[in-house]
């Protein structure tokens, strides 16, 4: 694949894989796609050697583990990716979507907590 190709695909997944995600917090089978999207667009990262990029798809997919129940995978995974742009990537921009995803997550918890409770 060029690398022009890559990057295209890599955005247009992201827009896909944003709306699916969205749409997970309505139906299990979005969450399913979300995730399905999220490991496409993390291969292709990969190929462009990325490691900014490498880390959001990462960031996507906890998000869709929380969003499936798997909140314990979902944090180490969040944790791990704050961890290295601390200690290497000192991405500000990466500081700020590991902050949305983790503020997500833990708004998922408390979400299904109250539906659990109900």
């Amino acid at each position: 694949m060029r690398r022009e190709s890559c990057v295209n695909n890599f955005s247009s997944l992201g827009t896909l894989g944003g709306a699916v995600s969205a749409m997970g917090f309505f139906s299990e089978k979005f969450v399913k796609a979300a995730l399905r999207v999220s490991l496409r667009q993390l291969k292709i990262a990969q190929i462009l050697g990325d490691p900014i990029s490498i880390a959001r798809c990462y960031l996507y997919i906890s998000l869709g583990l929380a969003q499936d129940g798997h909140f314990k995978k979902a944090i180490t995974t969040v944790r791990g990716i704050w961890k290295e742009n601390i200690v290497s990537l000192h991405s500000e921009f990466l500081k700020n979507c590991t902050l949305g995803v983790w503020m997500t997550i833990k708004w998922i918890k408390t979400r299904e907590k109250r539906t659990f409770l109900s």
